[in-house]
């Protein structure tokens, strides 16, 4: 388990083989997510250079998968 999380003592990051830590501060009033969105589109990145077309195939079959089913809102093609 890789836990992306701002806390080391978050439950997630408590039973992790690994924890990526990100920063909320944001110069905003609120706090944002911005920089753990990095840190996942990094690993992924990282994921795909390893494995390659294999790692590749699996991601369009997610997208696949995801689009069947509904979770995406599609724009109307009337």
């Amino acid at each position: 388990i890789i836990a992306i999380t701002d806390s080391p003592v978050s439950p997630l990051a408590q039973t992790a083989d690994c924890t990526l830590l990100f920063s909320l501060s944001s110069p905003s009033f609120f706090p944002s997510i911005v920089s753990g969105m990095g840190v996942a589109e990094c690993l992924l990145a990282m994921l795909v250079a390893r494995h390659g077309r294999e790692a590749v195939n699996k991601i369009e079959s997610a997208e696949r998968y995801l689009q069947r089913s509904g979770a995406y809102v599609m724009p109307d093609k009337s």
